[in-house]
């Protein structure tokens, strides 16, 4: 099940995030290839990151305004629904000169929950096995299963793509 959430954030707190992350104080990584089976020579199949929270703890200094702003708000909103985060991080895709759609995959191989918040509207989107896309747009939250195939892309209208990406356990079904 997809679920789409727009203006999910109140726009002060949304624009306190957004300001945190895309700014030039907010150390992104390097990575070679978007997915782990895709070793493609396309020159266009980068992203860079930035891990907030992995292996059961937090792993940046920026885990506390992430926390208070995109996590607090999951938990208000959905019944404080999170049993157990298990992954955060932020992902930079660079524009391209066409949108390159990277190779499916899954986040885990068990059910668990995914939420992706884009911190910009772009053209780029989240595509799902069955075909269906969803377009990123500023302080939009989509809500999913990354256990089932789903491919992230880049963009060719914006400087980069920029999402929050949360992986979870739930107690609760949506």
């Amino acid at each position: 099940m997809i679920n789409v959430c727009d203006n999910f954030l109140p726009e002060e707190l949304f624009n306190q995030l957004q300001s945190t992350i895309i700014s030039d104080c907010f150390p992104l990584y390097f990575q070679d290839v978007v997915t782990d089976d895709d070793k493609t020579s396309d020159l266009d199949n980068i992203v860079f990151t930035h891990g907030i929270y992995k292996d059961y703890s937090p792993c940046s200094e920026f885990f506390p305004v992430v926390y208070n702003t995109l996590i607090i708000s999951l938990k208000k909103r959905f019944d404080d629904r999170i049993k157990s985060l298990l992954r955060c991080k932020v992902n930079c895709y660079p524009r391209s000169k066409r949108v390159c759609r990277h190779n499916f995959h899954d986040d885990y191989s068990f059910t668990h929950k995914g939420a992706l918040l884009s911190l910009n509207t772009c053209n780029g989107w989240t595509e799902f096995g069955d075909g269906s896309k969803v377009e990123s747009v500023a302080n939009r939250l989509l809500l999913f299963d990354p256990s089932l195939p789903h491919a992230s892309t880049s963009c060719s209208d914006q400087r980069c793509r920029w999402n929050i990406q949360l992986n979870y356990l739930s107690a609760i079904e949506w």
